[in-house]
């Protein structure tokens, strides 16, 4: 059997760790839809029905993609908007620029409000998230234009069978994180956001992992983190010989490897 084995972090006194992998977001101006089809009624991701709106906003939407691989993923946009103009779920999805000549095939959409809202009611910003492909070392333009946004999943969330360990050695002992999911941030169609919390034994030390799981996409985010925390102690950091993962049935690939002291092998 093969695994993923990932050491992190052989210097002392590192007490925390983070990967993540995104694609690259901006936003700028111009757009509406000549032949798109009006209001779409349906669910949406906060439960909310969907709100019939003339015109979507003119937002051009550029997603830049600066690795040296194709990526096909979910991207996740910030999209403000002014007062009045959207209460509910938006009838808006997310197509390739018609003017730029861009691939004009409707992507799947949801959207997510977030943050405060204007003193009418109405949404100040929302995530617009989408499904896209850009080339590698490229960039591709997007905007909104009428159409039914997704309201549910289309596959469940969940990872493929698999084993996770992450292990801190400390003053020569390696003690092992007992995780347990302890809340679910968000979910809605596009993703759903876990948390895993638990304690390596007693030698003061919290792990903390946050999963973020993509609807029909293979792959999924992880952010980890160690932190010292004892009520046992005055003390406010611990020496760390080692911070260790090994991974069983999935394959872990940490962002920033090399700069962070990440070494990485596979055992059998």
């Amino acid at each position: 059997m093969q695994t993923d084995l990932v050491r992190l972090l052989r210097l002392a006194r590192h007490l925390a760790f983070g990967a993540l992998v995104t694609l690259v977001l901006t936003s700028a101006v111009p757009a509406q839809d000549p032949g798109a089809s009006p209001e779409s009624p349906g669910a949406t991701a906060d439960t909310e029905p969907v709100e019939p709106v003339a015109d979507p906003p003119s937002l051009r939407i550029q997603v830049q993609n600066l690795s040296p691989d194709d990526r096909s993923e979910w991207v996740r946009a910030s999209i403000p908007f002014p007062r009045g103009l959207v209460k509910k779920q938006p009838s808006w999805i997310v197509r390739g620029d018609i003017e730029s000549g861009e691939d004009t095939d409707p992507l799947p959409t949801v959207w997510q409000p977030f943050g405060a809202r204007w003193p009418d009611g109405s949404w100040r910003q929302a995530l617009c998230f989408f499904q896209a492909t850009v080339p590698s070392l490229s960039s591709k333009v997007f905007r909104l234009y009428e159409g039914a946004p997704r309201s549910e999943p289309v596959a469940a969330f969940g990872l493929p069978p698999h084993a996770l360990r992450f292990t801190a050695t400390v003053g020569g002992e390696t003690f092992l994180a007992e995780l347990r999911e302890d809340e679910i941030l968000e979910q809605n169609a596009a993703r759903k956001v876990q948390v895993f919390r638990g304690r390596f034994g007693d030698c003061g030390l919290v792990a903390e992992l946050v999963l973020t799981l993509w609807n029909d996409q293979r792959h999924a985010d992880l952010s980890i983190g160690a932190f010292f925390s004892d009520p046992r102690t005055e003390a406010m950091e611990i020496a760390i010989d080692e911070l260790a993962i090994e991974t069983d049935g999935i394959a872990l690939a940490l962002r920033h490897a090399r700069p962070l002291g990440v070494e990485s092998s596979l055992t059998e």
